[in-house]
């Protein structure tokens, strides 16, 4: 196979030096001793006359690329990959158009001011008060100096060690209420024990005393302005006034209980 290579070659090599010298081309004899084709294990080749010229397609079947592991077909290279396109910039925002100044308007003269409204009249305080009947007489007790009622016939009244102006006492040793005889306290000239039918006790605030009625007639206002106010503080010290409206008189109280405090004394 060796010997069939180097005679090809010689003679292409000698067919491209020189084409009319293809007629006297005798390839070299090879001086190492030839085996027979049989101990070589080499196909013989056709013995090609060099006075015949060789045909295009003899050339073609002498060299056969693919014996000498060539080819004939020639792979394209590959197209180089599409570059990436660049991104678009982003087109920049439009600048805001600039706010136009206000026109100048001309001012109103400003309207005169209104007249003051005048001053109410300071609001008229009223006292919420709960009428008792006491022999004949109603009285008005402001209700905030009030802490309860109870009716007289369910109290056990102690009247061991009592003045005679004090019906009697009620509650524990240490927090006693007394019952304090109300007409006798306020009006003795007219007092008469046959004629009082005492049935309701009124709690004072602070639950040391209590006034004796005879009943709870009703809650009223009374309009501190349409009060007769008491003058003579030394003939009934214990009035507030009159309210007409009602037939009644206002009871001081702060004044009774500071005047039993210092009669108990």
């Amino acid at each position: 196979m060796a010997d069939q290579k180097k005679v090809v070659f010689e003679y292409i090599e000698a067919l491209l030096a020189d084409p009319d010298s293809i007629e006297g081309f005798v390839p070299a004899e090879d001086s190492s001793p030839k085996k027979p084709p049989s101990e070589t294990g080499d196909e013989m080749l056709p013995v090609v006359d060099s006075r015949t010229e060789l045909s295009d397609s003899d050339m073609e079947e002498s060299i056969d690329p693919a014996a000498y592991g060539l080819s004939d077909t020639v792979e394209p290279e590959p197209e180089p990959e599409p570059e990436p396109e660049p991104e678009p910039e982003p087109e920049p925002e439009p600048e805001p158009e600039p706010e136009p100044e206000p026109a100048m308007v001309a001012q109103a003269p400003a309207a005169p001011a209104a007249p003051a409204a005048p001053a109410s009249k300071a609001q008229v305080k009223v006292m919420n008060c709960v009428l008792l009947d006491m022999h004949g007489l109603k009285l008005a007790v402001d209700f905030e100096r009030i802490e309860g009622a109870l009716h007289i016939g369910d109290l056990a009244l102690d009247i061991a060690g009592q003045p005679e102006w004090v019906l009697g006492a009620f509650g524990s040793e240490y927090d006693q209420t007394l019952v304090v005889d109300t007409a006798l306290w306020l009006i003795p000239e007219r007092y008469k024990p046959e004629h009082s039918k005492y049935e309701e006790v009124v709690i004072l605030q602070g639950r040391k005393w209590a006034l004796a009625c005879d009943g709870l007639i009703k809650s009223v206002q009374v309009p501190m302005d349409q009060v007769n106010i008491n003058e003579d503080k030394a003939h009934r010290s214990w009035l507030t006034g009159t309210y007409m409206a009602e037939r009644c008189a206002i009871l001081d109280i702060d004044q009774l209980v500071e005047e039993f405090e210092a009669m108990l004394a």
